[in-house]
């Protein structure tokens, strides 16, 4: 009687959870590669300094500024607009 030699196909071959989990790591691996690239070209490209906070912060003040400046100055009703101006009485009587 011949032995039965063993399959080496299955033994090689990865089971399902192991190849899940393969496939997350690589993933893993390559989105960690591609945000430090980002971080590095970032920190090349406008090095962070207080100044460039500075002026993030001023601009984004400046943005709102504005928006409420629009907002107010745009009355809710044409009435405002179209009423005559009130009498003003003489100063000193």
């Amino acid at each position: 009687m011949a032995a039965a030699e063993p399959d080496l196909k299955d033994a090689m071959t990865p089971q399902s959870r192991t190849r899940t989990v393969l496939a997350w790591a690589l993933w893993l691996a390559t989105m960690s590669a591609c945000a430090a690239g980002l971080v590095v070209a970032l920190l090349v490209a406008r090095p962070l300094t207080a100044q460039v906070i500075g002026d993030g912060a001023l601009d984004a003040l400046n943005r709102e500024l504005l928006a409420v400046v629009d907002q107010t100055m745009q009355p809710t009703s044409t009435s405002l607009w179209l009423r005559p101006p009130a009498r003003q009485e003489p100063v000193g009587g």
